[in-house]
């Protein structure tokens, strides 16, 4: 129930921003991400949390939507990231800098002093 209110009130406030930024909306771009996981695998407090795997939507006028990028690894033991997470397939950072580069025309030098340690992926996002 917690996380449907709060998604909930992620796509009321992702619709009042577009219709607050009316023709603005067609140059935007939102990021929304979190770092916070789940397992796949009930914790030691029956539980899921703390896990590796998370989640990255990408939205905004600017965007070349309708895709779901990244790999789904599975849920089979030997798929898992030390056999109790979703084991990661991308990096949060690298989309960012691919927006960047993208919707800024950010070079590579510059998106490497953002993220030092991440090379923004060439996938085009931008529509």
């Amino acid at each position: 129930m917690r996380l449907t209110r709060q998604l909930s009130d992620l796509d009321k406030g992702l619709a009042a921003l577009k219709d607050e930024l009316g023709d603005y909306w067609q140059n935007t771009v939102v990021m929304v991400a979190t770092e916070f996981g789940r397992t796949a695998r009930e914790n030691g407090t029956v539980g899921t949390d703390h896990g590796t795997g998370s989640a990255m939507f990408i939205a905004g006028g600017a965007i070349k939507g309708g895709q779901v990028l990244g790999q789904w690894p599975g849920l089979k033991n030997e798929q898992l990231f030390n056999g109790r997470d979703l084991m990661p397939t991308s990096n949060t950072f690298s989309w960012m800098g691919a927006v960047l580069q993208q919707h800024w025309q950010l070079s590579d030098s510059q998106i490497a002093k953002i993220f030092p340690q991440h090379k923004a992926y060439q996938q085009t996002l931008l529509g």
